[in-house]
């Protein structure tokens, strides 16, 4: 199965940062472990984008 499926990030929330600490807390109450692993922010005018 590791060479067929990508068993790296398992789920991903996305929110906005206003209501990350709150959301954090409810998982962490639940028994999941959180990690921050980026933040959504704008490109900019002449910012490359690259899609691999």
């Amino acid at each position: 199965m590791n060479r067929t499926f990508n068993n790296g990030i398992g789920m991903v929330v996305v929110i906005d940062a206003a209501s990350a600490q709150a959301c954090a807390a409810t998982l962490r109450a639940a028994g999941e472990t959180v990690y921050e692993i980026g933040v959504i922010a704008e490109r900019g005018a002449d910012a490359a984008v690259l899609v691999r």
